[in-house]
């Protein structure tokens, strides 16, 4: 799933971001892209851990039979 936000202020070590419903969510600022500042859209992806793993896995079957 992505989630568009905007960084609407950066203070210290917390990012505020607004999503598109208007909601604010507090983030640490480490976790941002590097060049994150106020006013830029950003996105964040979010996934299941099992869909990551498979991915990983198909990943793995490929590389063992293109690399064979």
């Amino acid at each position: 799933m992505e989630i568009k936000l905007l960084v609407e202020r950066l203070d210290g070590g917390r990012a505020f971001l607004k999503d598109e419903k208007g909601r604010l969510i507090v983030w640490p600022r480490d976790f941002l892209p590097a060049d994150a500042e106020e006013g830029k859209n950003i996105s964040l992806n979010t996934s299941n851990g099992q869909v990551l793993e498979k991915s990983r896995q198909a990943k793995d079957i490929l590389n063992e039979i293109l690399l064979s």
